[in-house]
């Protein structure tokens, strides 16, 4: 039974999947990066369209309140107004059947799928390049093989082996999540590359305010292989950071003082090769603390005892006395979530621009940023056509998904600022951070058989492979840092 009810789960993710690939097509959401952008301010921002969107009910919302969850999950649910505005139009549904207020206080299933109808407006995000720039990499079919031992690489069909090595600008998200659809990262190479839509699979995260490497594949054993060296730990990541403060350059220059002495941490100077993905001199800063969620809301970090043991590496590369920045190349031994962030926090050395973590902000543009960014989505909203997903929909049901819109729905200058987070509205010091992956370096394992003897004889060795594309940020601009060529 176990089973027969897995294979219908997959049976109905793929056509989930399916439904929603046609919808990303009819919508035209799947753009290259230069479609939608500003050449001059190199904002990115999509027109409205309307959506129908489904989603699966998650264990941990099994026995709550439809209301709690609304609200708890999705930033557009949080007025009571705005709920009842949606389902007096028969906008929300369970399963299919739209629900009205006393559906509210509703408790959620399992295998329940509730769906929305919205008009659905994009934030804008900031795309430096009229491209995005994208290596590809191809891995020997003989490493493949020996890496999926029970599965015969050579028979499989699409880009086996491919590996796209992706670079990322700040504030734009790696794939499709909350507000983001048209404006991510996957969606634009794939447009870039002539893919499908939702075909591109991202083999690790990267912080939406992060730019750098992002490794993607268009199969699922290639992704697969490269998602298990990088969870087993035999990928080394080389980051840059630009911090406040003079970063320490030796042993005589650290100083790090415990300001709880019930924390359980090492902080020392070490004297031996910082690593063998990038030239430089010996000696690094070594942390090792647990790292435990201190917001779970906003999905905050901290140094704490409990948690998990996070292991970071830190060696000064360049330190601008006159701004008194440092520019520090960074290696994560673990893969915690903001582990550099909170690291280099607990150092005393926050990266600048990253408010969340301490850092100082950049110079003010007093919201300029923030108020293009309104303004280019006030400038989309008032195309006249406005393309939908479904041809089912009526007139009138199209008309009441306007008229309900949080953002048009009403004449008022402030609904587009209420409806989206600051971050996501490009608010000064917190949409991007200085701190940029570099590099991947991954150890792969393969085999060769020597056969200049009689008796064949196999053997095994390492092959390593680097990934990375070469940009380096805006903020880099600047160092001459011989050592990352």
């Amino acid at each position: 039974v176990r089973n027969r009810r897995s294979a219908n789960q997959r049976k109905s993710k793929l056509t989930r999947k399916a439904t929603e690939i046609e919808a990303i097509k009819r919508l035209g959401l799947c753009k290259p990066a230069s479609c939608y952008r500003d050449p001059v301010s190199c904002l990115r921002c999509p027109p409205p369209c309307i959506r129908k969107i489904e989603t699966n009910v998650k264990g941990k919302w099994v026995g709550k309140p439809l209301r709690e969850v609304l609200k708890d999950e999705f930033y557009c649910f949080q007025k009571d107004d705005y709920n009842r505005k949606i389902v007096s139009n028969g906008l929300l549904c369970i399963n299919g059947v739209p629900i009205d207020e006393s559906s509210f206080t509703r408790k959620l299933k399992n295998m329940d799928v509730f769906s929305r109808i919205l008009h659905w407006h994009e934030p804008p995000v900031i795309v430096p390049r009229p491209a995005l720039v994208i290596r590809k990499v191809v891995l020997p079919i003989d490493l493949l093989t020996y890496q999926n031992a029970d599965r015969d690489c050579r028979e499989c069909n699409g880009d086996i082996g491919v590996v796209y090595v992706c670079e990322k600008p700040s504030s734009v998200p790696v794939h499709p999540a909350g507000p983001y659809l048209a404006n991510t990262l996957t969606l634009m190479a794939e447009a870039q590359l002539g893919l499908e839509p939702r075909s591109l699979l991202p083999c690790h995260r990267l912080d939406r305010v992060t730019s750098g490497t992002v490794l993607c594949c268009s199969d699922h054993i290639t992704a697969k292989l490269l998602q298990s060296h990088i969870t087993s730990g035999s990928v080394s990541k080389l980051y840059l950071a630009r911090v406040n403060g003079e970063f320490p350059s030796g042993n005589d220059h650290f100083l790090f003082r415990r300001k709880n002495k019930n924390l359980k941490f090492k902080c020392e100077w070490v004297s031996a090769k910082f690593s063998d993905i990038i030239s430089h001199e010996s000696g690094y800063v070594n942390v090792v603390t647990n790292i435990s969620t201190r917001d779970v809301s906003n999905g905050l970090r901290c140094v704490s005892d409990c948690g998990k043991e996070s292991i970071s590496k830190f060696q000064l590369l360049w330190y601008d006395k006159s701004a008194d920045l440092s520019v520090v190349a960074c290696i994560p031994v673990t893969g915690r979530s903001h582990q550099l962030r909170v690291h280099l926090q607990f150092l005393g050395f926050p990266i600048h621009n990253d408010l969340q973590y301490g850092g100082q902000p950049a110079e003010s543009t007093h919201g300029q940023m923030k108020e293009e960014a309104i303004n280019a989505m006030k400038r989309v909203s008032t195309f006249v056509e406005c393309p939908i997903n479904s041809s089912e929909m009526s007139k009138s049901l199209i008309q009441a998904v306007i008229d309900t819109c949080a953002c048009c729905g009403e004449a008022n200058e402030n609904l587009i600022e209420n409806a989206f987070s600051s971050s996501q509205l490009l608010m000064d010091g917190e949409y991007a951070i200085d701190l940029h992956a570099l590099k991947y370096r991954i150890k792969f394992k393969t085999k060769h058989i020597n056969e200049s003897s009689d008796i064949s004889v196999e053997h095994t060795s390492a092959v390593d492979v680097d990934f990375f594309t070469g940009v380096l940020p805006t903020w880099m601009k600047g160092y001459a840092l011989t050592c990352l060529s």
